[in-house]
């Protein structure tokens, strides 16, 4: 008898010790989830040089720690289809631009066909005389034949919308803007450091080393971005 109640106080005692460590593990897991969230404030709107549809999706498709070689295939897919939409953009902007022509044509073609008529009232008898002239009816759509200075002009024009809209996003990458972040060495340290929206991971994580004395001897490569749970490379 004495045996077994030796035995299964030991047990319990067991028992009990399993779930203090698993009440001890949950409470450091708590603890470490609010200060992870007090410390990383950059803002979602604010970082650089990618569209706000491409950090989301990256950020989607790329929850956690990811391989190297896996997060550089799913951001050159985010690439591709940021410039398939660079060219839906433009293409819109021709569409846009060759549809005002077509109507300018119209009306010019319109007015054209007035003229003719009012000069071949003026003489009757020249009219009875010769035969009629075959006319283009100025009202029926000839875009689709081939016209080779027509699909030049053209062509000038989408070069010019397309260089047009690049520019507009390369003046977008030079304004600047104030980033606030938290450098963390075992506790947080709120800074706010000034960048360009064109600027990357690597020219950020620079212009904050330079903020900080400890990180002076420090390079580049050996620090880490990490917003929110996504450790971003660079």
């Amino acid at each position: 008898m004495e045996y077994k109640g030796a035995s299964h106080e030991a047990s319990r005692a067991a028992t009990l010790e399993k779930a203090r460590t698993k009440m001890l593990a949950d409470f450091q897991q708590q603890k470490d989830q609010i200060a992870k969230d007090k410390t990383v404030s950059i803002g979602q709107d604010k970082f650089v040089g990618q569209n706000d549809w491409v950090d989301d999706e990256l950020k989607r498709q790329t929850i956690g720690l990811v391989a190297l070689e896996d997060f550089q295939k799913i951001r050159e897919n985010l690439d591709k289809k940021r410039q398939e939409e660079i060219d839906k953009g433009v293409t819109a902007l021709y569409v846009e631009w060759q549809t005002k022509q077509k109507r300018k044509k119209k009306k010019e073609k319109v007015k054209l066909s007035f003229g003719m008529d009012d000069e071949g009232n003026g003489d009757d008898d020249a009219a009875t005389s010769l035969p009629k002239k075959v006319k283009k009816d100025p009202t029926v759509d000839t875009s689709f034949l081939p016209d080779k200075e027509r699909e030049a002009v053209e062509q000038q024009e989408r070069d010019s919308l397309k260089a047009e809209w690049l520019a507009s996003q390369e003046k977008i990458k030079t304004e600047k803007i104030l980033i606030t972040y938290s450098y963390w060495d075992g506790s947080g340290h709120r800074k706010q450091v000034e960048c360009k929206k064109g600027d990357t991971v690597g020219q950020f994580l620079e212009n904050c080393r330079q903020q900080w004395h400890q990180l002076r001897g420090v390079n580049v490569d050996n620090m880490m971005y990490i917003k929110e749970d996504l450790i971003v490379p660079h």
